[in-house]
């Protein structure tokens, strides 16, 4: 089954892949 989802365990956003969702994780990381 294709079309796998990424989800963030901060914000329970989903991303269609590993790349948008390693991006979208530095949001969280900021200080």
């Amino acid at each position: 089954m294709s079309g796998e989802k990424y989800k963030c365990e901060i914000c329970n956003k989903e991303f269609p892949s590993k790349k948008s969702l390693a991006a979208h994780k530095r949001v969280h990381k900021k200080k």
